[in-house]
């Protein structure tokens, strides 16, 4: 059973959705992610059939369904969500506007089952003001808040046991007023939001950071999941050398859960290093961190470095996006607000966590392969890195993969949307010096893929370097 002590929010990626919970550019939802952990809760990703996933689930779960790449659920898939549903999983489902990528004829085939639908349009304020016309002002009469920002959501209609969570206060066309719902009629919840970008990371007039987002997705997680237990891990003492876990910002906490790396930590700890974690470290310990992290504490010269990165996207790449939000909103945006934080460190090393995300363009999807040490490898939504210095050991390359500057599309056409016209390469994923380990790809070695060969070659090549 996927057990986690609080709750737990799963990411899905197995749709190869454009979205991850790690990004921290300005269309990722690391925000979101720091959010769920100072509830309390857990996040990780899926990219396994959610049919084998969800029966597995154990505990106070939600799991959220965005934007994706494949355009269609199976039908297996959209009877375990109901399963799931019905057995007390909560469930927040994403829609785009205008049924971009054709995510609304998608989202539907499962929403009917709930008594949902969303309308292949856009729903607008009756304002002058362009900034209030496209982002209308809304209101969630459940939550008591006034001043919800959402981005051109498509709305949605409903019947049955479903009732209004957000309504635009003042609609351009009153039939498109309704954005969000809620269903409580399952042990379960099933959320519908007509719109992705109240989640993205953006600044204080956009995304989750505009007008009472952040508290509406506060209120949702206090509304779902009310009791906290939490598990304390202790490890053994009496090693010779100290592994610091920092577990500050948004870095990982060191829980089991499914997203964490409390399997290489206990594995390290067997092979002689004591484990402690916080904000601080001690001056003669190995540190080690994984994304999504804010910004890096001042580390001394004594401290030797175990970074984790994951998949990331500069999405200001994209010269269309960019225009729209600089040129059409007006929004006083710069590349570096989104800079990967690992660099400020890695800089010193010839090294750079790229602003990209590697991909299998052939299928499409999120999931490419790798070598390692002679030994294949499944890389999922990793980062490129950037390797500058022949003071750097190369350990581990991708095969034949693409990497993606940006994974907003900007065409409901597949094919032109993600159009490659380079050949893939070979990009590295897993690079070490004298003091830095560095990891591009938090699915190495995190607990839900500890089981796989190349977590425990990882765990061998750090225990080596260390």
């Amino acid at each position: 059973m996927f057990e986690a002590f609080g709750f737990q929010v799963i990411i899905d990626q197995s749709n190869n959705q454009a979205y991850s919970a790690f990004d921290t550019g300005f269309a990722g939802l690391s925000q979101f992610t720091e959010i769920v952990y100072q509830k309390k809760g857990h996040v990780w990703q899926n990219y396994r059939p959610l049919e084998e996933v969800l029966p597995q689930l154990k505990g106070d779960t939600l799991v959220v369904l965005g934007v994706s790449l494949t355009r269609n659920y199976k039908v297996q898939t959209i009877n375990a969500l109901e399963s799931y549903v019905k057995s007390g999983g909560h469930l927040l489902v994403l829609v785009e506007h205008d049924n971009f990528l054709n995510n609304a004829r998608k989202q539907n085939q499962l929403l009917k089952r709930f008594g949902v639908k969303a309308y292949y349009g856009k729903a607008r304020a009756n304002e002058k003001n362009w900034k209030k016309h496209i982002w209308p002002v809304v209101k969630s009469p459940l939550f008591q808040l006034n001043n919800i920002r959402v981005f051109l959501p498509a709305p949605l209609k409903y019947e049955g046991n479903n009732k209004t969570l957000l309504k635009i206060k003042n609609p351009l066309n009153k039939s498109y007023s309704v954005v969000g719902t809620i269903n409580e009629d399952e042990k379960g919840r099933v959320i519908v939001l007509g719109d992705m970008e109240i989640l993205w990371n953006m600044q204080k007039d956009t995304g989750i950071n505009y007008g009472d987002n952040r508290a509406f997705f506060k209120k949702l997680l206090g509304h779902l999941f009310t009791s906290q237990k939490d598990q304390k891990l202790t490890f053994n003492k009496g090693g010779k050398k100290n592994l610091f876990v920092y577990t500050c910002q948004n870095a990982m906490e060191l829980k089991d859960t499914l997203g964490s790396v409390t399997k290489l930590a206990q594995s390290l700890n067997k092979r002689g290093y004591n484990i402690s974690s916080g904000c601080h470290p001690p001056k003669d310990s190995i540190v080690l961190i994984t994304a999504p992290i804010k910004k890096l504490p001042k580390w001394s010269k004594e401290h030797r470095l175990i970074l984790i990165a994951d998949g990331q996207s500069d999405d200001l790449k994209n010269k269309t996006f960019k225009s729209i939000m600089k040129e059409d909103l007006k929004l006083k945006i710069t590349d570096k607000d989104y800079d990967y934080p690992l660099n400020e460190t890695l800089t010193d090393y010839g090294l750079r966590v790229g602003s990209e995300s590697l991909a299998h363009m052939s299928e499409p999807s999120f999931i490419t392969d790798g070598q390692l040490m002679g030994s294949s490898v499944s890389l999922k939504r990793s980062a490129v890195l950037i390797n500058q210095s022949e003071d750097n050991e190369t350990l581990g390359l991708s095969q034949k993969s693409h990497a993606l500057s940006h994974v907003v599309p900007q065409n409901d056409d597949f094919s032109k949307a993600f159009e490659k016209n380079e050949m893939p390469k070979q990009y590295p994923f897993l690079i070490k010096n004298k003091r830095v380990f560095l990891i591009s790809d938090l699915e190495l070695v995190n607990n839900q893929f500890y089981h796989l060969p190349q977590a425990k070659i990882i765990e061998g090549l750090i225990a080596d370097w260390l």
